[in-house]
């Protein structure tokens, strides 16, 4: 996967001065508002941003484990982060974005180890999984500010979703025995792997993709901007994991549980123990 660095043929200068950044994505930089350099890349973050706010403040309305509330918390750090960086494109926005995505992802494995444990304890399982999570980030985190190679955050990343993926199925097929979550999972990989390939598609055929714009009207508006659906797309089906991770979890306590929406979106609502 090489780093997205698409130079735009018409640059323009905006309100945060020259791209310090290491990534420049296939969005046109200030061709919608002076002020922020990838306008419908940065408002699409919206999906990584709602989404995890809703599930805070679900995780504080039924007593979820910590655990939780910290993995939507580093979601929603990817979503503001995101939004910083693709309004400004500087190097110092771009790690708020980067580095909160393997956190997210450690704060998802960490919550899949600890699947069959007690109520609010750790286990030796999740312990050990605890460290060697940290110890990976902290070392990826290391290096990548050293070289500034997008494509080892890349690989890095990409090393953590395989994981969550995999051990996510192992979790369902062990605690979810009568399989009431599969397709709700099935659904949240189906997102974030479309999603992944329109973001392969906006980083390796971006010339093509600017030629297609301009025959659209408005420049195809978000509906053409690749990128942007990318963080539509793996912001819902990031929260989608963690909903069917909380809900199995809260199975394995023993709570009932059930899935409502609001405006669309599905969140948890998880019945109180006596003894919480």
């Amino acid at each position: 996967m090489a780093p997205s660095i698409h130079a735009d043929p018409d640059p323009k200068i905006g309100f945060w001065g020259h791209s310090t950044s290491t990534l420049d994505w296939c969005e046109e930089n200030y061709i919608v508002s002076f002020y922020v350099a990838e306008f419908w890349n940065t408002i699409s973050n919206v999906f990584m941003i709602v989404p995890p706010l809703v599930g805070l403040y679900r995780c504080q309305r039924d007593r979820l484990e910590p655990r939780y509330t910290m993995t939507y918390l580093s979601l929603l750090s990817v979503g503001l982060g995101s939004w910083m960086f693709h309004c400004t494109l500087l190097y110092e926005m771009q790690l708020l974005d980067e580095l909160p995505m393997l956190v997210t992802c450690g704060n998802m494995l960490y919550c899949l180890f600890e699947m069959g444990g007690e109520y609010n304890r750790i286990s030796k399982q999740g312990y050990l999984a605890a460290v060697g999570l940290g110890l990976y980030i902290a070392v990826v985190a290391i290096v990548y500010l050293v070289i500034r190679d997008p494509t080892f955050h890349e690989i890095a990343y990409s090393v953590l979703v395989v994981g969550i993926t995999t051990i996510g199925f192992y979790s369902l097929w062990k605690y979810d025995h009568q399989c009431r979550y599969l397709w709700w999972a099935i659904f949240g990989v189906s997102l974030y792997t479309f999603a992944f390939v329109l973001w392969l598609i906006d980083n390796n055929f971006c010339t093509s993709i600017r030629d297609f714009r301009k025959g659209l009207p408005f420049n195809g508006g978000f509906v053409a901007q690749f990128h942007s659906w990318w963080h539509v797309l793996a912001g819902l089906g990031s929260y989608f994991h963690i909903l069917v991770s909380s809900r199995t979890r809260m199975e394995v306590l023993g709570r009932n549980t059930a899935f409502k929406t609001c405006l669309g979106l599905p969140y948890l609502v998880a019945k109180r123990k006596n003894n919480d």
